[in-house]
């Protein structure tokens, strides 16, 4: 036990990073299976898009481990640049197409808002998973703002999107849970907002990486 502890901290900072996202991906996968199973019990469309919103950033983050693996078994560093800026691209092209659904979605609540009956514990679940989705997103991102691994860079922003649906599901039950005179119409304005900025987020990331991956080529 206590080699594989030491065997752990002699880990390159990355490589903790990319354990501890493989690690935490067990805990997405119960967050989705949750959420969905919830949102077929009360046939809401926010806790089923969030799940699947959940899902494909569960598998985007899958797939970026992936990728990492295969940084770490090549000695080419132009390869490995490459490899790098191509899931970051992916990333990006991935929140623009996850964004502009969760613009269309939202667009639709807010035409036709809709009540939910989320009661008890279920209430402060949900604030307390998207609250803490949302700190541990922005504590990364600071954390490792100067790490220019690519790969770790595009999971953190990705975490970090996937944090701001979670803050539009619980305005969603707070509001039905705590507010006696209610304008479900907010929901779908926040939606929108939210996947606003996801979009933007995306389209920025691709266009910062095509840059990049252009030098790398041209090198």
């Amino acid at each position: 036990m206590r080699k594989v502890v030491r065997d752990f901290f002699a880990l390159e900072v990355n490589d903790k990073i990319i354990f501890f996202l493989l690690m935490t991906t067990i805990g997405n996968i119960i967050t989705v299976l949750f959420k969905f199973i919830l949102g077929l019990y009360l046939s809401s469309i926010w806790f089923l898009i969030n799940a699947m919103f959940y899902l494909i950033g569960t598998l985007a983050r899958y797939r970026s481990i992936k990728a990492y693996q295969r940084v770490k078994k090549s000695e080419n560093e132009s390869d490995k640049r490459l490899i790098g800026y191509k899931n970051y691209f992916q990333n990006g092209m991935m929140l623009v197409f996850l964004g502009v659904s969760y613009l269309a979605i939202s667009y639709y609540m807010f035409l036709r808002p809709a009540e939910h009956s989320v009661q008890g514990i279920f209430v402060y679940l949900v604030a307390l998973q998207a609250f803490w989705s949302l700190g541990v997103s922005i504590y990364g991102m600071i954390k490792y703002k100067r790490n220019h691994n690519p790969i770790i860079a595009a999971v953190k922003i990705t975490n970090f999107c996937n944090s701001l649906t979670s803050i539009v599901l619980t305005q969603v039950v707070l509001m039905d849970s705590f507010s006696d005179v209610v304008n479900f119409q907010y929901n779908g304005l926040t939606g929108m907002i939210m996947s606003g900025i996801i979009i933007l987020t995306g389209i920025y990331m691709m266009i910062v990486v095509s840059s990049r991956k252009e030098g790398v080529l041209n090198d």
